[in-house]
């Protein structure tokens, strides 16, 4: 468990550093480029706290790097927080899926953090998002780009070029 809790901790504060250094393009990245990039790294940091708000539920909220001890939040600000961040990043994600986006959060990536916040959004908030949850789901198979796997053993493949071809997987590193 604290392994969990501290790499956890680890993705959110390389997100937030990260994320500091875009809000002053240290790079000189052209604006498509950092838009993507921060949408990119806002619905990855949403995904660690979806990790948060599932295993935790009551947790410190950091959104910066910071030396400050941080004080918890309720488990309905993190689900909140979860929600707007995927949400705002959706549109500067990009829609690509296959190997080249190996590894990385793309829109459907984000639709699907969206679908199991909003399944279990009624154990985080008190309040049921089937709707939601649907909608998101609507999203990934309306896109056209998966379909379930012949064989369900292809999902647990170690060969990466085999996971990235796979039109099952939507998020894989």
């Amino acid at each position: 468990i604290q392994s969990a809790w501290n790499a956890t901790w680890k993705g959110i504060g390389l997100c937030n550093n990260a994320l500091a250094q875009m809000e002053i393009n240290q790079l000189g990245l052209d604006d498509a480029t950092l838009k993507a990039a921060v949408a990119e790294l806002r619905a990855l940091r949403a995904y660690y706290y979806w990790v948060v708000l599932d295993n935790w539920g009551d947790a410190p909220l950091v959104t910066a790097p910071t030396q400050d001890l941080p004080t918890k939040v309720s488990r309905k600000e993190i689900y909140d927080f979860v929600v707007k961040e995927a949400t705002e990043a959706l549109p500067n994600l990009s829609e690509v899926q296959g190997g080249v986006q190996y590894g990385l959060m793309n829109k459907w990536a984000a639709y699907a953090l969206l679908a199991r916040t909003y399944v279990n959004a009624e154990v985080y908030t008190g309040t049921a998002q089937w709707q939601e949850a649907i909608n998101a789901c609507d999203a990934i198979i309306n896109s056209g780009k998966f379909q379930l796997s012949a064989n369900f053993r292809d999902n647990f493949l170690a060969d990466q070029g085999k996971m990235a071809a796979n039109k099952e997987v939507i998020f894989t590193i």
